[in-house]
């Protein structure tokens, strides 16, 4: 058996969970960007690496030295939209919600390959589990609601 996480073991002959171990080692880390797409549907392929936020003045430099993309998120608005997913193995990491995810997609919508975008925002807005008003609530507090609101207009 090997120590993965603090009380956490795998045996050799066990598959690792990537993202259950980084949540069971980095309580302070959401899945967010192109992961929570993908845990969510949102995304057509699996995501080229994992991507987290924290809260603004976390030291998150052990993660990035993983090659894990990290954004940093004021305190005010980090917690908003906080769930839990399904990983591909069956364990429960927090994520953001689809629609929060949504919002992290338009505000870093230049550091988004266009594919992933288009395929995101489209199967978001014909799916029968999206919440306008909880996407629209979340566009005002990250101050995207104007940009929001157009492409809501444009795809419904």
């Amino acid at each position: 058996m090997e120590r993965v996480a603090h009380g956490i073991y795998l045996s050799e002959e066990a598959w690792p969970d990537e993202l259950f171990l980084l949540s069971a080692a980095n309580s302070r880390i959401v899945f967010s960007h192109e992961t929570a797409l993908h845990l969510h549907g949102l995304m057509e392929r699996e995501p080229a690496g994992i991507s987290v936020s924290v809260m603004t003045g976390y030291n998150a430099s052990h993660l990035r030295q993983k090659g894990i993309r990290v954004y940093q998120v004021k305190t005010d608005v980090y917690s908003l939209g906080i769930t839990q997913a399904q990983t591909t193995w069956g364990h429960a990491v927090p994520v953001y919600d689809r629609d929060r995810t949504i919002c992290d997609l338009v505000l870093h919508k230049q550091s988004t390959d266009i594919q992933i975008f288009q395929y995101a925002m489209k199967e978001y807005m014909t799916s029968s589990d999206k919440n306008l008003n909880h996407l629209m609530m979340y566009a005002e507090k990250l101050h995207i609601a104007d940009t929001m609101r157009m492409y809501t207009e444009v795809m419904l």
